[in-house]
């Protein structure tokens, strides 16, 4: 019995790490498409922005997600706009400062950093091969202690005192 216990053992050990192997070039996969996408909706994102100065109207309050807005304004041809826009730190009421236009013409946020796409392509990826090795890791221990259970002398028997016989 101890020789088919050892031979399912290694069978289990094989089979998860022929598993946790096949991760590594899933989570390449997925990290580069991840990257790919990311990348290219932030560069098409990115080349809709224009960058003004605009000058800061009124005192910035912390508006939504604990950020400094303000109303701002900025010359637009022969007219002048007005908006809320994210305003820096250390800044006041007539402070110039970069403001980011969406096509249409309203405050966005700035453009996304260049490794934006890269570190999301290597979260995913990293992400998910955590995940297989964890499930992987997860397995092996049930199966072991599933086997070590089944091994034990007293599995199955009753406990001492009591009879089969009543």
């Amino acid at each position: 019995m101890e020789r088919v216990f050892r031979r399912d053992a290694a069978s289990v050990v094989l089979i998860a790490a022929l598993i946790a192997l096949l991760a590594i070039p899933l989570a390449l996969a997925a990290g580069t498409a991840v990257y790919t996408d990311t990348a290219t909706r932030i560069r098409a994102d990115d080349a809709s922005k224009t960058a003004v100065a605009a000058t800061i109207l009124d005192d910035p309050v912390i508006g939504a997600g604990h950020h400094r807005q303000a109303q701002v304004s900025w010359p637009d041809g022969d007219r002048t706009r007005t908006g809320l826009a994210a305003v820096p730190n250390f800044v006041g009421r007539g402070a110039r400062i970069q403001v980011w236009l969406n096509p249409d013409g309203s405050p966005t946020d700035p453009p996304a950093p260049p490794d934006a796409a890269v570190l999301q392509g290597i979260g995913t990826g990293l992400g998910l091969a955590a995940a297989v090795w964890a499930i992987v890791a997860i397995g092996v221990a049930y199966v072991r202690h599933a086997r070590e259970r089944h091994r034990e002398p007293w599995f199955g028997a009753r406990s001492p005192g009591f009879s089969s016989a009543l």
